[in-house]
C-alpha cells in the first residue's frame, strides 16, 4: 500500500501584475492556510517520506509550510516542473516516477491539472471534481511500486479543503 497526498498550492497574491505566474508568491491567507493545512495533516498521520512540489514560487512556499508541520525530516522538498506544466499525464509521470522505498508521498501543484490527476484515479465523484487552494486529496493505493498507480488502484480517497475541519471521504462509511 502506498499514500499520495496532491495538495493544490495555498491562495497566492496578485498584487504585483508585473510578475509571471512562476513567481506569485502567497498572499497573507496563503500564508496562514498551509501551516494550518499541515497541522491537520499532522494531526491526521501524514508522514510523507518525499515531499515533491512545482517550481512555481507559491507551491514552494506551500511545501514548505506544510512539511514544517509534519513530524518527521524528509530533507528538501524536491522541485518536479511536470507538477506545474505537465498537465495531467506530467503529474501522473510525477507519481509513477516515485522512489518505491517511500510508501507516503506528497506533491505540490496547480489546477486544473492537480485535480484532473487525483479525480481520474478515484474514478468517483468527491467533491465537485476542483481542489481550492490548499486542498488536500489524500488517496490510499493498492500498489507496491509506484509505477503501479492508475485508474482502480484507490482504495480510499479523503479530501481536506482550508474552510472546513470536515474531511469528505470516499468512499463513504457506510451507515450499520
Amino acid at each position: 500500500m502506498k499514500t499520495l497526498w496532491l495538495v493544490r498550492h495555498a491562495k497566492s497574491s496578485w498584487k504585483d501584475a508585473s510578475l509571471d505566474d512562476v513567481d506569485r508568491p502567497l498572499n497573507a491567507r496563503g500564508k496562514r492556510d498551509a501551516p494550518a493545512m499541515g497541522a491537520r495533516l499532522a494531526d491526521a498521520g501524514c508522514k510523507p517520506a518525499v515531499v515533491v512540489t512545482s517550481p512555481a514560487r507559491r507551491a514552494r512556499a506551500t511545501a514548505k509550510r506544510i512539511a514544517r508541520a509534519l513530524p518527521g525530516d524528509r530533507g528538501d522538498a524536491v522541485v518536479d516542473t511536470r507538477l506545474y506544466d505537465g498537465g495531467v499525464e506530467g503529474v501522473l509521470a510525477v507519481v509513477r516516477s516515485l522512489p518505491d522505498e517511500a510508501d507516503a508521498a506528497l506533491t505540490v501543484g496547480h489546477m486544473p491539472s492537480l485535480a484532473s490527476a487525483g479525480y481520474s484515479l478515484v474514478g468517483e465523484a468527491l467533491g465537485d471534481g476542483a481542489l481550492p487552494t490548499c486542498a488536500v486529496l489524500e488517496l490510499i493505493l493498492d500498489v507496491e511500486r509506484w509505477r503501479d498507480v492508475d485508474h482502480g488502484a484507490v482504495v480510499s480517497a479523503t479530501l481536506r479543503v482550508p474552510k472546513s475541519d470536515r474531511p469528505l471521504v470516499w468512499p463513504p462509511p457506510s451507515e450499520e
